[in-house]
């Protein structure tokens, strides 16, 4: 027969049982989120970042271009291609591997026909459609001629010091020519008299303060180079 101080005590301790498993029960969540939820939340916000990115246009590309063009004068290029971010039409050098920003380019997005300025030397070149993509892929190409410059200088033959005196030219007047005025034998230009061909033919030129022999210069604004000339004498 079981006392009654043994029964209680059972009694006491199935209460306390009850009590901790309601106190369990009733627990609240973790604020904390699970690495499950974590690694499953991470990945659907990669998705949603990747879903969102857009593709880049993809395609074929043409080019159509004069076959010869002379020396310092702007051309038109026909182009077709994917016309994705970044993506140009730039002249090289026939064999070239690479393009460098020596080469003159356009943008394709300007549209098509775009102009491009042929270099100063002869020789044979090509023309490329190039990828905007970190690799700079070139979608096609088509091979021209640079043939020699087509222009020329008409100076007097003699003006006096600090005279302003008229220039005939021709030539390709393309982006950023000009006429100068400079000392025989100066290899640089240093900012003496001069305007841009696109004022027309003639154009007006000072005659420096001092005298002697000089040259009157077409220079081709694409890099500063001389591509014609005729000599003038500076008197007293």
């Amino acid at each position: 027969m079981r006392s009654p101080r043994r029964f209680g005590f059972l009694v006491a301790l199935m209460s306390l049982l009850l009590i901790l498993a309601a106190c369990q029960g009733s627990a609240s969540p973790s604020a904390e989120p699970s690495e499950s939820t974590e690694a499953s939340e991470s990945a659907s916000g990669s998705e949603e970042a990747e879903a969102s990115v857009t593709p880049r246009p993809d395609g074929p590309a043409t080019i159509d271009a004069p076959a010869e063009v002379s020396a310092g004068s702007e051309f038109e290029v026909e182009f077709t291609g994917p016309n994705a971010q970044g993506d140009f039409i730039a002249i090289v050098p026939a064999g070239a591997e690479e393009w460098t920003n020596a080469d003159h380019w356009f943008y394709s997005y300007v549209g098509s026909p775009g102009i491009l300025q042929a270099p100063t030397d002869e020789g044979e070149f090509e023309i490329w459609y190039v990828s905007g993509d970190q690799d700079e892929t070139v979608l096609a190409e088509a091979e021209i001629e640079v043939t020699a410059f087509e222009g020329s200088i008409d100076a007097p033959a003699s003006v006096g010091t600090g005279d302003e005196f008229q220039v005939n030219w021709t030539g390709p007047d393309a982006g950023g020519d000009y006429i100068t005025i400079l000392a025989e034998g100066v290899t640089d230009w240093t900012n003496e008299s001069w305007f841009y061909t696109y004022i027309g033919s003639p154009g007006t030129l000072t005659a420096p303060e001092n005298f002697g022999q000089f040259l009157v210069w077409y220079v081709s604004g694409n890099d500063e180079v001389l591509m014609a000339s005729d000599p003038i004498q500076v008197t007293p």
